[in-house]
């Protein structure tokens, strides 16, 4: 049959499971209704190229910051879009957690850096961001998800010495940097 192109999710849908339209290649449009609330991770690992996300400002749990959509409870990126052309840094400062998969092979990304009010980083959140050179770790991260930043073949973690974030670099053959105030 034909790819799916663009989706109108009905009002009674209330949450996404997990990549929900994973390898959607075609999809080019969504549409949230506001009953859906909650979204666990990117719906959208492996495309192509972004897809349009349409929602309305009032939804009590979706929004949008700097084109990525994310969870106003926790400020959570859960979807970037990934061929986005310079675009600047996506991580807004509130951010508690950066969902698994959010940036999952965002080619567009080449530095990030992470605001101190963020505890967690969830797996593979930056899996395959093949153009990552540098990413800021603040000490406020304690956990890092597996595979976090697996296929990022050019990155240097900067950050304090003796941070959890450190010690996840040293276990995962990560090129790691003190940051200027931890020297």
């Amino acid at each position: 049959g034909e790819p799916l192109k663009n989706i109108s999710i009905p009002d009674s849908v209330t949450a996404l499971g997990d990549s929900a339209f994973f390898n959607c290649f075609a999809l080019t449009a969504v549409t949230f209704p506001d009953g859906v609330t909650e979204i666990a991770e990117n719906p959208f690992v492996r495309r192509g190229w972004p897809a349009q996300v349409c929602f309305s400002p009032g939804n009590p749990a979706l929004e949008t910051l700097r084109d990525a959509l994310s969870g106003k409870k926790d400020k959570s990126p859960i979807w970037y879009p990934m061929m986005k052309k310079d675009a600047p840094c996506p991580v807004p400062q509130g951010l508690v957690r950066i969902g698994a998969y959010a940036f999952y092979g965002c080619k567009s990304l080449k530095n990030i850096s992470i605001p101190e009010s963020v505890k967690e980083i969830g797996e593979k959140a930056l899996f395959n961001c093949v153009c990552l050179t540098a990413a800021t770790i603040p000490e406020s991260v304690k956990e890092i998800g597996e595979k976090a930043f697996s296929g990022c073949f050019l990155l240097a973690v900067t950050g304090s010495p003796g941070s959890f974030a450190e010690r996840y670099c040293g276990e995962n053959g990560i090129d790691f940097v003190y940051d200027a105030i931890g020297e």
